[in-house]
């Protein structure tokens, strides 16, 4: 087995290359994961947040939060409005946690409405 010394440089230097390309792989798989996790957890998080806010806050049978002053939807036009920033990239670097939250919050939003309305 020849060591780091005994290693013609050519040999060397394609060894070191294959290294960094295998370490530049694993960042760029790092980075994907990570971006997911967060995402995953936003959506996750605002799903909560949107039920127990409308638990604690809600008016009516559906316990629906309005808008002070109208009568539109709180979570829901929220949701737009972080889905619509998001997707018009006002987020920068983050406009894809801004459009998974505003996914979330609509989500939410529809799913207690569909439940309290069924009869």
């Amino acid at each position: 087995m020849s060591t780091l010394v005994d290693m013609p440089k050519p040999k060397l230097v394609q060894a070191l290359q294959t290294a960094r390309n295998s370490m530049r792989g694993i960042k760029e798989k790092g980075k994907v994961i990570t971006s997911r996790v967060v995402n995953v957890g936003a959506q996750a998080g605002t799903g909560y947040l949107v039920g127990m806010a409308r638990k604690k806050y809600g008016t009516g049978a559906a316990k629906k939060i309005f808008v002070p002053g109208t009568e539109v939807e709180g979570d829901l036009a929220g949701g737009v409005l972080l889905s619509v920033a998001g997707i018009a990239g006002l987020g920068d670097n983050f406009s894809d946690v801004l459009c998974s939250i505003g996914g979330a919050a609509v989500a939410s939003n529809l799913a207690i409405s569909a439940f309290t309305s069924v009869d």
